[in-house]
């Protein structure tokens, strides 16, 4: 596989093994390791813990450039993550980025792969994401747009890296007073819910990276992809996690709760191109705050309504469907272009 892969990691090495394992099989030419140092009062056995974490992910037996990016002290997860990502953006172009407790479908690899190269010059995509806690239903687009990222399994380029992500939130307080929000987040106990949290994020109450990369999203008016399936199953949430209790310490916008674990599922067909569909976040949204089980997620018409005459929904589809029928001239006059020479 081409693309690079970044592993990030500290001291978990019985979920390490699984995660090291499912990026041996895809067999990256280029692997990025980035773990956290020691806490200052760390006792033999966490000492011993990450150690052998970097012994384990040594067993490079496969053709691969291998970079790594070891703290010698513990920075915390919010400062190694942050500082992690600027060092892998600025060794490589693009990269798929894994924790030590995200564990990859096969496919996810080459869907990253796939959606990588179609948006890498595009502006309105900042991410492709993994996780797809909705079951599939034939009613439901197989690809969609979102205006919510998740951090559990992704991938970016570098320049999307380095244009947008901020960690002090510049712009939140003028966004907020905004009527910005209220085109993504449908209902009003949704913008309730991110206001709460990017209040928190943008003064420094919570130890998230995540949320100031989702807002970064917003400011630029771009959008996450989300796969046809769930691709990423996170493993976390043990005692040994960086945030035991998810619900009250998670830095995953999604973590935090309590989506996981989920079941991944293969690709069964094609990787479509993306549709808008605000109905979609809306679900996910509801799901993940326990408004509904994920075995009765039946498709509600309001929801479906409101998204359908969405003003940013609609425009969204006409910009993909004008860009779609470019990009179908232009393989025409192409494929022209090679008859004729």
């Amino acid at each position: 596989m081409d693309i690079p892969v970044a592993l990030f990691f500290y001291r978990r090495p019985r979920i390490l093994e699984r995660v090291f394992q499912s990026i041996r099989d895809a067999r990256p030419r280029r692997l990025l390791l980035i773990a956290d140092g020691p806490r200052p009062d760390a006792d033999e056995e966490e000492r011993h813990a990450v150690e052998k974490c970097r012994r384990l992910v040594e067993k490079i037996d496969w053709p691969c450039e291998v970079s790594t990016e070891y703290a010698a002290a513990n920075l915390g997860c919010r400062n190694r993550l942050r500082s992690g990502l600027d060092w892998v953006f600025d060794t490589v172009e693009e990269a798929i980025i894994l924790e030590d407790d995200c564990l990859p479908h096969p496919d996810f690899f080459p869907y990253c792969a796939h959606y990588l190269d179609r948006f890498r010059d595009d502006p309105r995509v900042l991410s492709l994401c993994g996780l797809n806690p909705l079951p599939v239903e034939e009613k439901r687009p197989p690809c969609t747009y979102s205006h919510y990222f998740h951090a559990t399994g992704w991938a970016t380029w570098s320049s999307a890296w380095r244009a947008h992500f901020d960690l002090k939130m510049k712009g939140w307080p003028e966004f907020r007073d905004s009527s910005s929000l209220k085109r993504i987040a449908l209902s009003e106990g949704a913008r309730r819910f991110w206001q709460a949290t990017m209040e928190s994020t943008d003064k420094g109450w919570n130890d998230s990276w995540a949320y100031a990369w989702q807002f970064a999203h917003w400011k630029a008016g771009a959008l996450a992809v989300r796969p046809p399936a769930n691709l990423v199953t996170h493993l976390g949430q043990g005692a040994d996690s960086a945030h035991p209790r998810a619900e009250e310490n998670s830095t995953d916008p999604w973590e935090a709760l309590g989506i996981h674990p989920l079941p991944t599922n293969s690709l069964e067909a094609a990787l479509p191109e993306p549709v808008p569909d605000l109905a979609v976040d809306e679900l996910v949204l509801r799901y993940a705050l326990g408004m509904i089980e994920r075995e009765d997620m039946a498709w509600p018409e309001e929801i479906e309504e409101r998204a359908a005459w969405s003003d940013l929904d609609r425009l969204h589809q006409a910009l993909f469907q004008k860009e779609a029928e470019l990009r179908e001239k232009e393989d025409v006059i192409q494929n022209l272009i090679g008859q004729l020479s």
